[in-house]
């Protein structure tokens, strides 16, 4: 009966843990950096730049780009190249996103890198 139990509680705790997962892995941010002066949408398999500052917004969005993502337990870090740079997305925690926590990072051919914080919100 306890070893039941404790099976039964095992595989509650796994559902309830895969599936948080699975949720965090699904949701889109807007993000942005305000040192860049640059915004983004973070979805699951691409990631889409924008002028935060167009006087129209839905022509600023540029063609979405795909991505290489690694999840970690509660948050992810998108990996991207554009016109030879890396970009290097970070979230922390995807429940709770904060500037602290939450970085791009910019690296040239040349080895050069840059770290802009990010404020992210959940769409």
């Amino acid at each position: 009966m306890k070893k039941n139990l404790s099976n039964i509680l095992f595989i509650l705790m796994t559902f309830l843990g895969v599936s948080n997962t699975y949720a965090s892995k699904n949701k889109e941010y807007t993000c942005f950096t305000p040192r860049y002066s640059r915004a983004f949408v973070v979805k699951k398999n691409t990631i889409a730049f924008f002028d935060p500052y167009s006087q129209i917004k839905s022509r600023g969005i540029a063609s979405a780009i795909p991505v290489r993502t690694r999840y970690a337990k509660k948050g992810f870090t998108k990996i991207l190249f554009i016109s030879g740079t890396k970009h290097t997305i970070h979230i922390n925690n995807v429940n709770a996103p904060n500037e602290l926590d939450d970085y791009l990072i910019m690296r040239g051919k040349k080895g050069h890198e840059v770290t802009y914080p990010i404020n992210c919100q959940m769409i």
